[in-house]
């Protein structure tokens, strides 16, 4: 009867035991599966962020490139405004010695070479600026452009894009330095055991400095998973005398809290992006993307100008000087000057045959907002550095 009952509670206590461990790889079970979910909406996270991140990178590229192009452009106009005002000085002397025909001859030919349109148009480019008139831009843009550096342009360009950024609350900052922290601590040079392991540090620390200088945590936390073979002594141990339910309790609380941190910086990025959509450089944006970034247009526009006006200064200056009207103002005149020829091979001058309704071309009302948008953001910029 002893040996029976024996048997029977060694038996019932290895039931029980089946069963606790049944009911414990159930829980480890439910913990990894729960563990392996949160890691894939880590990694979710971590991509949403950096095509965000990339996006605005990519915009901040294509607005610096087309308000640099602007200036360029601004430049030539301003001088094709001093080449305007010289002719209009050498029509002034002119008509001094010439008689009523001849006048109303210059005066069609000016007209005929739209001399007032472009005299118009440096106008309005310079209007909408921040330095109001050509001469202005002469006398003050021009000598900072040739002070330009690579650096100097680094930090305009994240001057002008500081107004977009959504400002870090006080409890997600505390928690980007507490990782910062953690980091530096651990990949800080003089941690380094050896020469080669001191020169890893280092480049591992100037990646963990620039990220905390962004508020980049995404970009902390991927260093941290980068390097998770450098742990120290006391993470190691901590984790060696931890079940392994608490190791993946502790990882699970761990992880949650990187996607709360994560998320929040996704919906800081998004905000950014709203905001730089919705400002003033959003115009250029959606602009280039429609394929109306007339930069290229406009330098081969004002460089034929260029050409044709120096040509026309050269033509009423022999005349003035030698009293007889040359023969090249008559090839203006009917056209068969080869300036003329190239302005109409390059399409400059218009002719019956145009087709007025090109929907790819942007208005005059777009162009101008285009403008206005492009001055628009060179004026905040300018208040900035000052």
């Amino acid at each position: 009867m002893f040996y029976t009952l024996k048997i029977a509670v060694l038996l019932r206590g290895n039931n029980f035991m089946k069963k606790n461990a049944i009911t414990k790889s159930s829980i480890l079970i439910q913990k990894e599966l729960e563990f392996k979910k949160c890691q894939k909406k880590k990694e979710k996270l971590l991509i949403n962020i950096n095509t965000l991140k990339k996006t605005l990178a990519d915009n901040q590229s294509t607005i610096d490139r087309m308000m640099k192009d602007r200036i360029n452009t601004m430049s030539r106009m301003s001088d094709l405004g001093r080449l305007a005002k010289d002719i209009r000085q050498v029509v002034k002397n002119l008509f001094k010695k010439i008689n009523r025909t001849q006048k109303a001859e210059i005066n069609q030919f000016l007209e005929q070479t739209g001399l007032q349109n472009i005299e118009n148009a440096v106008k309005d480019m310079f209007e909408y600026s921040q330095f109001g008139t050509a001469e202005n831009f002469e006398s003050g843009h021009l000598k900072d452009e040739e002070q330009f550096t690579d650096e100097f342009n680094r930090q305009r360009q994240q001057a002008m894009f500081e107004q977009f950024a959504v400002k870090v609350d006080d409890t997600e900052r505390a928690n980007i330095r507490k990782l910062f922290i953690k980091l530096a601590n651990r990949f800080h040079p003089d941690k380094a055991e050896n020469e080669p392991e001191r020169l890893v540090f280092h480049h591992i620390m100037q990646s963990i400095n620039m990220a905390y200088e962004a508020n980049d945590l995404s970009e902390l936390l991927v260093i941290q998973d980068r390097y998770q073979a450098y742990q120290t002594v006391d993470d190691s141990a901590t984790y060696d005398i931890m079940p392994l339910v608490d190791v993946l309790d502790s990882n699970l609380l761990k992880i949650q809290h990187e996607i709360d941190l994560l998320d929040s910086q996704l919906k800081r990025l998004q905000k950014e992006l709203k905001n730089v959509k919705q400002s003033d450089l959003g115009l250029l944006l959606k602009e280039d993307k429609k394929g109306h970034d007339t930069s290229g247009d406009l330098s081969q526009t004002s460089l034929y100008m260029s050409e044709m006006l120096t040509e026309m200064q050269k033509v009423l200056a022999q005349w003035l000087e030698t009293g007889k009207k040359p023969m090249s103002f008559n090839e203006f005149m009917d056209g068969s000057h080869a300036i003329i020829q190239k302005g109409i091979a390059l399409n400059m001058f218009s002719t019956p045959y145009d087709d007025d309704d090109d929907d790819d071309e942007m208005t005059d009302e777009e162009y101008m907002a285009f403008v206005k948008a492009i001055h628009s953001a060179h004026r905040k910029n300018n208040r900035r550095r000052r």
